[in-house]
């Protein structure tokens, strides 16, 4: 779903980041998106992380436009 995400504003010229945990996560969605994304490596559950990827997106174009996550939890809340 992330990557479907991710895609939909790829095909108006947008350009953004993608973060993940997995070298094989990124590797794929760089391959759909093109060049007009950048692999932010990370957990989007680290603040370390989210800002290494803001940043790494402003400077590689300028600016950053929209933050969409999807971001899940594997395990029943209160456990």
């Amino acid at each position: 779903m992330a990557q479907t995400q991710a895609q939909a504003p790829a095909t108006v010229g947008t350009a953004g980041c993608v973060m993940a945990r997995g070298a094989a996560e990124l590797t794929s969605a760089l391959r759909r998106l093109g060049p007009h994304a950048i692999a932010c490596p990370g957990d989007v559950a680290g603040p370390a992380h989210l800002e290494e990827g803001v940043a790494g997106t402003v400077a590689e174009f300028g600016r950053l436009d929209i933050v969409g996550s999807n971001a899940a939890i594997s395990a029943p809340l209160g456990r």
